[in-house]
Protein backbone atom coordinates (compact mmCIF):
# COMPACT_ATOMS: atom_id res chain seq x y z
CA UNK A 1 0.00 0.00 0.00
CA UNK A 2 2.85 2.29 0.88
CA UNK A 3 4.49 1.61 -2.44
CA UNK A 4 1.27 2.42 -4.23
CA UNK A 5 1.10 5.81 -2.48
CA UNK A 6 4.67 6.60 -3.38
CA UNK A 7 3.94 5.59 -6.95
CA UNK A 8 0.85 7.83 -7.00
CA UNK A 9 2.91 10.78 -5.72
CA UNK A 10 5.54 10.07 -8.36
CA UNK A 11 2.99 10.14 -11.18
CA UNK A 12 1.32 13.19 -9.67
CA UNK A 13 4.64 15.06 -9.77
CA UNK A 14 5.15 13.99 -13.39
CA UNK A 15 1.64 15.14 -14.37
CA UNK A 16 2.04 18.40 -12.46
CA UNK A 17 5.38 19.12 -14.12
CA UNK A 18 3.87 18.38 -17.53
CA UNK A 19 0.83 20.61 -16.87
CA UNK A 20 3.03 23.46 -15.64
CA UNK A 21 5.26 23.14 -18.68
CA UNK A 22 2.22 23.16 -20.96
CA UNK A 23 0.72 26.13 -19.12
CA UNK A 24 3.99 28.06 -19.34
CA UNK A 25 4.22 27.33 -23.06
CA UNK A 26 0.65 28.55 -23.61
CA UNK A 27 1.36 31.68 -21.58
CA UNK A 28 4.40 32.41 -23.72
CA UNK A 29 2.30 31.96 -26.86
CA UNK A 30 -0.36 34.32 -25.51
CA UNK A 31 2.24 36.89 -24.49
CA UNK A 32 3.88 36.74 -27.92
CA UNK A 33 0.50 36.98 -29.64
CA UNK A 34 -0.44 39.95 -27.46
CA UNK A 35 2.89 41.60 -28.22
CA UNK A 36 2.55 40.90 -31.96
CA UNK A 37 -0.94 42.38 -31.98
CA UNK A 38 0.30 45.54 -30.29
CA UNK A 39 3.23 45.82 -32.68
CA UNK A 40 0.94 45.36 -35.69
CA UNK A 41 -1.51 47.91 -34.30
CA UNK A 42 1.27 50.48 -33.84
CA UNK A 43 2.47 49.96 -37.44
CA UNK A 44 -1.08 50.42 -38.71
CA UNK A 45 -1.36 53.64 -36.73
CA UNK A 46 1.85 54.90 -38.33
CA UNK A 47 0.54 54.12 -41.81
CA UNK A 48 -2.77 55.83 -41.07
CA UNK A 49 -0.98 59.06 -40.17
CA UNK A 50 1.44 58.80 -43.08
CA UNK A 51 -1.46 58.67 -45.55
CA UNK A 52 -2.52 62.11 -44.27
CA UNK A 53 0.67 63.85 -45.41
CA UNK A 54 -0.56 64.33 -48.99
CA UNK A 55 -3.47 63.63 -51.33
CA UNK A 56 -2.19 61.04 -53.80
CA UNK A 57 -3.74 58.91 -56.52
CA UNK A 58 -2.59 55.41 -57.32
CA UNK A 59 -2.12 54.37 -60.93
CA UNK A 60 -4.18 51.21 -60.46
CA UNK A 61 -3.87 50.11 -64.08
CA UNK A 62 -0.09 49.96 -63.73
CA UNK A 63 -0.37 48.28 -60.32
CA UNK A 64 -2.67 45.61 -61.69
CA UNK A 65 -0.27 44.92 -64.53
CA UNK A 66 3.06 44.91 -62.67
CA UNK A 67 2.00 44.23 -59.05
CA UNK A 68 4.62 46.82 -58.16
CA UNK A 69 4.65 50.31 -56.65
CA UNK A 70 7.61 52.23 -58.09
CA UNK A 71 8.97 55.18 -56.13
CA UNK A 72 11.52 57.49 -57.76
CA UNK A 73 13.41 59.55 -55.19
CA UNK A 74 13.93 63.15 -56.44
CA UNK A 75 17.24 64.93 -56.94
CA UNK A 76 16.84 66.69 -53.58
CA UNK A 77 15.24 64.48 -50.93
CA UNK A 78 15.04 66.60 -47.80
CA UNK A 79 12.36 67.83 -45.39
CA UNK A 80 14.21 71.16 -45.18
CA UNK A 81 14.38 71.92 -48.91
CA UNK A 82 11.66 69.70 -50.39
CA UNK A 83 9.08 68.59 -47.76
CA UNK A 84 6.13 68.39 -50.19
CA UNK A 85 7.81 65.72 -52.29
CA UNK A 86 8.81 63.78 -49.19
CA UNK A 87 5.23 63.83 -47.89
CA UNK A 88 3.86 62.80 -51.30
CA UNK A 89 6.16 59.76 -51.36
CA UNK A 90 5.42 58.52 -47.83
CA UNK A 91 1.68 59.03 -48.37
CA UNK A 92 1.87 56.97 -51.57
CA UNK A 93 3.73 54.17 -49.79
CA UNK A 94 1.33 54.18 -46.82
CA UNK A 95 -1.69 54.10 -49.14
CA UNK A 96 -0.40 50.87 -50.70
CA UNK A 97 -1.62 49.01 -47.61
CA UNK A 98 -5.10 49.19 -49.16
CA UNK A 99 -3.97 47.84 -52.53
CA UNK A 100 -3.95 44.04 -52.43
CA UNK A 101 -2.30 43.81 -55.85
CA UNK A 102 0.86 45.60 -54.62
CA UNK A 103 3.35 42.83 -53.93
CA UNK A 104 6.58 44.75 -54.49
CA UNK A 105 7.76 48.19 -53.38
CA UNK A 106 10.59 49.46 -55.59
CA UNK A 107 12.53 52.53 -54.37
CA UNK A 108 14.96 54.15 -56.80
CA UNK A 109 17.57 56.52 -55.30
CA UNK A 110 19.76 56.48 -58.44
CA UNK A 111 18.91 60.09 -59.42
CA UNK A 112 19.17 61.48 -55.89
CA UNK A 113 22.03 63.95 -55.39
CA UNK A 114 21.28 65.09 -51.84
CA UNK A 115 19.33 63.45 -49.04
CA UNK A 116 18.49 64.47 -45.50
CA UNK A 117 17.97 62.38 -42.40
CA UNK A 118 14.34 63.46 -41.88
CA UNK A 119 13.34 62.37 -45.37
CA UNK A 120 15.17 59.06 -45.14
CA UNK A 121 13.80 58.01 -41.74
CA UNK A 122 10.23 58.85 -42.79
CA UNK A 123 10.71 56.85 -45.99
CA UNK A 124 12.22 53.95 -44.02
CA UNK A 125 9.42 53.98 -41.46
CA UNK A 126 6.67 54.05 -44.09
CA UNK A 127 8.28 51.23 -46.09
CA UNK A 128 8.97 49.12 -43.00
CA UNK A 129 5.44 49.56 -41.63
CA UNK A 130 3.96 48.60 -45.01
CA UNK A 131 6.21 45.52 -45.12
CA UNK A 132 5.20 44.44 -41.59
CA UNK A 133 1.47 44.94 -42.13
CA UNK A 134 1.30 43.20 -45.50
CA UNK A 135 3.50 40.30 -44.37
CA UNK A 136 1.57 39.83 -41.14
CA UNK A 137 -1.66 39.64 -43.09
CA UNK A 138 -0.23 36.85 -45.24
CA UNK A 139 0.82 38.71 -48.38
CA UNK A 140 3.95 37.72 -50.29
CA UNK A 141 5.54 41.15 -50.22
CA UNK A 142 9.09 42.37 -50.66
CA UNK A 143 11.02 45.62 -51.03
CA UNK A 144 13.73 46.31 -53.57
CA UNK A 145 15.64 49.40 -54.65
CA UNK A 146 18.52 51.13 -56.39
CA UNK A 147 21.14 53.46 -54.94
CA UNK A 148 24.83 54.25 -55.34
CA UNK A 149 26.95 52.48 -52.76
CA UNK A 150 29.98 54.03 -51.08
CA UNK A 151 28.57 57.56 -51.33
CA UNK A 152 27.22 59.84 -48.57
CA UNK A 153 23.69 59.11 -49.82
CA UNK A 154 24.28 55.38 -49.95
CA UNK A 155 25.86 55.26 -46.51
CA UNK A 156 22.87 57.02 -44.94
CA UNK A 157 20.44 54.63 -46.66
CA UNK A 158 22.43 51.61 -45.49
CA UNK A 159 23.05 52.83 -41.94
CA UNK A 160 19.69 54.32 -40.96
CA UNK A 161 17.50 54.44 -44.06
CA UNK A 162 15.24 51.95 -45.77
CA UNK A 163 17.95 49.32 -46.40
CA UNK A 164 18.77 49.07 -42.71
CA UNK A 165 15.21 49.45 -41.45
CA UNK A 166 13.77 46.64 -43.55
CA UNK A 167 16.72 44.28 -43.04
CA UNK A 168 17.23 44.79 -39.31
CA UNK A 169 14.30 44.92 -36.91
CA UNK A 170 16.30 44.66 -33.67
CA UNK A 171 18.12 47.97 -33.31
CA UNK A 172 20.20 49.00 -30.34
CA UNK A 173 19.97 52.71 -29.45
CA UNK A 174 23.55 53.44 -30.56
CA UNK A 175 24.86 51.59 -33.58
CA UNK A 176 28.38 51.55 -34.96
CA UNK A 177 29.25 50.41 -38.45
CA UNK A 178 32.99 49.89 -38.72
CA UNK A 179 32.86 49.40 -42.47
CA UNK A 180 31.50 52.79 -43.50
CA UNK A 181 32.23 54.91 -40.41
CA UNK A 182 28.74 55.95 -39.45
CA UNK A 183 27.35 56.44 -35.98
CA UNK A 184 23.60 56.01 -35.61
CA UNK A 185 21.08 56.66 -32.85
CA UNK A 186 17.47 55.53 -33.02
CA UNK A 187 14.77 55.15 -30.44
CA UNK A 188 11.00 55.20 -30.45
CA UNK A 189 8.07 54.81 -28.14
CA UNK A 190 7.31 51.13 -27.75
CA UNK A 191 3.92 49.63 -28.70
CA UNK A 192 3.12 49.22 -24.97
CA UNK A 193 3.36 52.99 -24.56
CA UNK A 194 1.30 53.63 -27.67
CA UNK A 195 -1.50 51.22 -26.82
CA UNK A 196 -1.53 51.29 -23.01
CA UNK A 197 -0.25 54.78 -22.20
CA UNK A 198 2.18 53.07 -19.86
CA UNK A 199 5.77 52.90 -21.02
CA UNK A 200 7.62 53.15 -17.73
CA UNK A 201 10.81 55.18 -17.91
CA UNK A 202 11.39 54.57 -21.63
CA UNK A 203 11.73 58.31 -22.33
CA UNK A 204 14.30 58.76 -19.55
CA UNK A 205 16.40 55.89 -20.87
CA UNK A 206 16.14 57.29 -24.39
CA UNK A 207 17.33 60.73 -23.30
CA UNK A 208 20.27 59.27 -21.37
CA UNK A 209 21.31 57.17 -24.38
CA UNK A 210 20.91 60.19 -26.64
CA UNK A 211 23.29 62.33 -24.55
CA UNK A 212 25.88 59.54 -24.66
CA UNK A 213 25.41 59.38 -28.43
CA UNK A 214 25.99 63.13 -28.86
CA UNK A 215 29.23 62.84 -26.88
CA UNK A 216 30.37 59.89 -29.02
CA UNK A 217 29.75 61.94 -32.15
CA UNK A 218 31.62 64.97 -30.80
CA UNK A 219 34.55 62.74 -29.89
CA UNK A 220 35.05 62.12 -33.62
CA UNK A 221 35.97 65.81 -33.86
CA UNK A 222 37.98 65.77 -30.60
CA UNK A 223 35.22 67.67 -28.84
CA UNK A 224 32.84 66.96 -26.01
CA UNK A 225 29.80 68.28 -24.23
CA UNK A 226 30.58 70.37 -21.20
CA UNK A 227 28.96 69.38 -17.92
CA UNK A 228 26.50 72.24 -18.27
CA UNK A 229 25.90 71.25 -21.90
CA UNK A 230 25.02 67.71 -20.87
CA UNK A 231 22.67 68.98 -18.21
CA UNK A 232 20.98 71.44 -20.58
CA UNK A 233 20.64 69.00 -23.46
CA UNK A 234 19.19 66.39 -21.10
CA UNK A 235 16.48 68.88 -20.16
CA UNK A 236 15.87 69.95 -23.78
CA UNK A 237 15.54 66.42 -25.15
CA UNK A 238 13.41 65.35 -22.19
CA UNK A 239 11.00 68.24 -22.73
CA UNK A 240 10.70 67.46 -26.44
CA UNK A 241 9.72 63.84 -25.69
CA UNK A 242 7.43 64.97 -22.86
CA UNK A 243 5.68 67.28 -25.34
CA UNK A 244 5.26 64.35 -27.72
CA UNK A 245 3.61 62.38 -24.92
CA UNK A 246 1.42 65.14 -23.51
CA UNK A 247 0.38 66.92 -26.69
CA UNK A 248 0.34 64.31 -29.47
CA UNK A 249 -2.63 62.35 -28.16
CA UNK A 250 -0.97 59.13 -29.39
CA UNK A 251 2.32 58.76 -27.47
CA UNK A 252 4.03 58.01 -30.79
CA UNK A 253 7.51 59.54 -30.96
CA UNK A 254 10.79 58.80 -32.72
CA UNK A 255 14.28 60.15 -32.02
CA UNK A 256 17.18 59.76 -34.47
CA UNK A 257 20.79 60.83 -34.78
CA UNK A 258 23.26 60.29 -37.61
CA UNK A 259 26.94 61.06 -38.17
CA UNK A 260 29.01 60.07 -41.17
CA UNK A 261 32.68 60.49 -40.24
CA UNK A 262 34.15 59.00 -43.42
CA UNK A 263 35.46 62.46 -44.35
CA UNK A 264 36.81 64.36 -41.34
CA UNK A 265 36.49 67.69 -43.18
CA UNK A 266 32.69 67.50 -43.41
CA UNK A 267 31.46 66.19 -40.06
CA UNK A 268 27.75 66.96 -39.93
CA UNK A 269 25.60 65.78 -37.05
CA UNK A 270 21.96 65.17 -38.00
CA UNK A 271 19.15 65.01 -35.42
CA UNK A 272 15.48 64.29 -36.10
CA UNK A 273 12.66 63.95 -33.60
CA UNK A 274 9.03 63.62 -34.53
CA UNK A 275 5.69 62.72 -33.02
CA UNK A 276 2.54 61.59 -34.81
CA UNK A 277 -0.87 62.84 -33.73
CA UNK A 278 -2.08 66.34 -32.99
CA UNK A 279 -0.43 69.29 -34.70
CA UNK A 280 0.58 72.41 -32.78
CA UNK A 281 -2.33 74.34 -34.29
CA UNK A 282 -4.82 71.60 -33.47
CA UNK A 283 -3.81 71.62 -29.81
CA UNK A 284 -4.38 75.37 -29.55
CA UNK A 285 -7.53 75.35 -31.67
CA UNK A 286 -9.18 72.77 -29.39
CA UNK A 287 -8.94 75.39 -26.63
CA UNK A 288 -10.08 78.39 -28.62
CA UNK A 289 -12.77 79.13 -26.04
CA UNK A 290 -10.32 79.19 -23.14
CA UNK A 291 -9.13 82.80 -22.81
CA UNK A 292 -5.88 81.97 -21.02
CA UNK A 293 -4.88 79.75 -23.94
CA UNK A 294 -6.23 81.55 -27.00
CA UNK A 295 -7.24 85.16 -26.37
CA UNK A 296 -4.54 86.16 -23.89
CA UNK A 297 -1.67 84.44 -25.73
CA UNK A 298 -2.54 84.60 -29.42
CA UNK A 299 -5.27 87.07 -30.35
CA UNK A 300 -3.14 90.21 -30.52
CA UNK A 301 -0.59 88.59 -32.84
CA UNK A 302 -3.31 87.03 -35.00
CA UNK A 303 -5.03 90.39 -35.46
CA UNK A 304 -1.75 92.13 -36.34
CA UNK A 305 -1.02 89.75 -39.22
CA UNK A 306 -4.50 88.64 -40.23
CA UNK A 307 -4.81 88.18 -44.00
CA UNK A 308 -1.05 87.97 -44.51
CA UNK A 309 -0.64 84.45 -43.17
CA UNK A 310 -2.88 81.49 -42.43
CA UNK A 311 -4.05 81.29 -38.85
CA UNK A 312 -2.26 77.96 -38.42
CA UNK A 313 1.05 79.55 -39.51
CA UNK A 314 0.67 82.39 -37.01
CA UNK A 315 -0.30 80.08 -34.16
CA UNK A 316 2.70 77.85 -34.89
CA UNK A 317 5.02 80.88 -34.80
CA UNK A 318 3.60 81.95 -31.45
CA UNK A 319 4.07 78.44 -30.07
CA UNK A 320 7.81 79.01 -30.52
CA UNK A 321 7.78 81.86 -27.98
CA UNK A 322 8.73 81.24 -24.38
CA UNK A 323 5.81 80.79 -21.94
CA UNK A 324 3.32 80.30 -24.82
CA UNK A 325 1.66 76.91 -24.41
CA UNK A 326 -1.59 75.14 -25.24
CA UNK A 327 -1.66 73.98 -21.60
CA UNK A 328 -1.65 77.51 -20.20
CA UNK A 329 -4.81 76.96 -18.18
CA UNK A 330 -3.00 74.17 -16.29
CA UNK A 331 0.60 75.37 -16.29
CA UNK A 332 1.36 79.10 -16.37
CA UNK A 333 5.13 78.46 -16.56
CA UNK A 334 5.07 76.05 -19.52
CA UNK A 335 5.92 76.57 -23.18
CA UNK A 336 9.68 75.93 -23.04
CA UNK A 337 10.10 72.55 -24.68
CA UNK A 338 10.61 73.54 -28.30
CA UNK A 339 12.12 76.95 -27.51
CA UNK A 340 14.88 75.26 -25.50
CA UNK A 341 15.70 73.09 -28.48
CA UNK A 342 15.78 76.25 -30.62
CA UNK A 343 18.12 77.83 -28.07
CA UNK A 344 20.35 74.80 -28.50
CA UNK A 345 20.32 75.38 -32.25
CA UNK A 346 21.22 79.07 -31.94
CA UNK A 347 24.09 78.28 -29.59
CA UNK A 348 25.37 75.65 -32.01
CA UNK A 349 25.16 78.22 -34.80
CA UNK A 350 27.40 80.54 -32.78
CA UNK A 351 29.82 77.71 -31.95
CA UNK A 352 30.10 76.80 -35.63
CA UNK A 353 30.86 80.40 -36.63
CA UNK A 354 27.63 80.59 -38.62
CA UNK A 355 28.56 78.17 -41.33
CA UNK A 356 32.22 78.42 -42.21
CA UNK A 357 32.92 77.28 -45.79
CA UNK A 358 29.21 77.39 -46.59
CA UNK A 359 28.40 74.43 -44.34
CA UNK A 360 25.89 76.26 -42.16
CA UNK A 361 23.66 74.77 -39.47
CA UNK A 362 20.03 74.32 -40.47
CA UNK A 363 16.89 73.52 -38.55
CA UNK A 364 13.24 73.10 -39.45
CA UNK A 365 10.03 72.63 -37.50
CA UNK A 366 7.07 71.22 -39.44
CA UNK A 367 3.64 70.82 -37.91
CA UNK A 368 0.44 70.52 -39.89
CA UNK A 369 0.65 72.70 -43.00
CA UNK A 370 3.29 75.02 -41.52
CA UNK A 371 7.04 74.82 -41.99
CA UNK A 372 9.41 77.04 -40.01
CA UNK A 373 13.02 77.35 -41.17
CA UNK A 374 16.07 78.37 -39.14
CA UNK A 375 19.48 78.91 -40.70
CA UNK A 376 21.05 81.64 -38.55
CA UNK A 377 19.66 84.49 -40.67
CA UNK A 378 17.60 85.78 -37.74
CA UNK A 379 18.83 85.81 -34.17
CA UNK A 380 16.69 85.05 -31.17
CA UNK A 381 16.09 88.35 -29.41
CA UNK A 382 16.30 88.32 -25.62
CA UNK A 383 13.96 90.90 -24.09
CA UNK A 384 14.46 92.85 -20.86
CA UNK A 385 12.41 90.24 -19.00
CA UNK A 386 14.90 87.58 -20.05
CA UNK A 387 12.51 85.84 -22.42
CA UNK A 388 13.54 84.94 -25.96
CA UNK A 389 11.56 86.02 -29.02
CA UNK A 390 11.63 84.19 -32.34
CA UNK A 391 10.05 86.62 -34.82
CA UNK A 392 11.43 85.36 -38.17
CA UNK A 393 12.30 88.93 -39.16
CA UNK A 394 15.28 91.27 -38.80
CA UNK A 395 13.65 93.62 -36.30
CA UNK A 396 13.13 90.91 -33.71
CA UNK A 397 9.69 92.39 -33.07
CA UNK A 398 6.58 90.22 -33.25
CA UNK A 399 4.58 93.26 -34.35
CA UNK A 400 6.44 93.14 -37.66
CA UNK A 401 5.50 90.51 -40.24
CA UNK A 402 7.63 87.36 -40.44
CA UNK A 403 9.59 86.56 -43.60
CA UNK A 404 7.68 84.16 -45.87
CA UNK A 405 10.94 82.51 -46.90
CA UNK A 406 11.20 81.16 -43.37
CA UNK A 407 7.51 80.70 -42.55
CA UNK A 408 6.08 78.50 -45.30
CA UNK A 409 2.50 77.43 -45.92
CA UNK A 410 2.61 73.88 -47.31
CA UNK A 411 -0.94 74.09 -48.67
CA UNK A 412 -2.40 70.64 -49.31
CA UNK A 413 0.60 68.93 -47.72
CA UNK A 414 0.90 68.44 -43.99
CA UNK A 415 2.75 66.63 -41.27
CA UNK A 416 0.24 65.07 -38.85
CA UNK A 417 2.14 65.85 -35.68
CA UNK A 418 5.37 67.73 -35.00
CA UNK A 419 8.70 67.14 -36.74
CA UNK A 420 12.00 68.82 -35.79
CA UNK A 421 15.07 68.34 -37.94
CA UNK A 422 18.51 69.81 -37.28
CA UNK A 423 21.88 69.51 -39.02
CA UNK A 424 25.05 71.22 -37.90
CA UNK A 425 28.79 70.87 -38.53
CA UNK A 426 31.08 70.04 -35.62
CA UNK A 427 34.51 71.66 -35.56
CA UNK A 428 37.74 70.35 -34.09
CA UNK A 429 38.27 72.86 -31.30
CA UNK A 430 36.81 73.82 -27.89
CA UNK A 431 34.03 72.26 -25.88
CA UNK A 432 30.44 72.47 -27.02
CA UNK A 433 28.98 74.49 -24.16
CA UNK A 434 25.30 74.65 -25.15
Amino acid sequence: MKNNKELDRFYWRIRTKYQLKKLNKNNKKQTKLHSDNKFLASRKIHLRYFTKTAHVKMDRRNLKKNKQLKIKIPKIFSIFENPKKVFEIISLIASAQYEKQVRTLSIDHSKCEYNGLGAEVLLASAASCLDKVKTYLGAKFHIQGQYHEDTPIGRMIEAIGVVNEVANNNHSPIEKNNNDKTLVFRNESIPKEIMDNDGGDKKNRSVSSFINYIDECLAKADRKLSDSGKQSLTIYAGEILDNATRHSGTNIWHLYGYLDYTNDETLNLHIVVYSLGNTIYENFNMKRNIDTVWKNQLENYLQQHKGKFNESDLVTIMSMQQTITSNKEKDSTGGKGTIDFINFFYNVTDECENGENGNSPKMTVISGTTQLKFDGTFDMVIKDNGLGTVSFNHSGNLADAPDKKFVIDLGDYKFPGVLIGIKFPIKDYSELTV
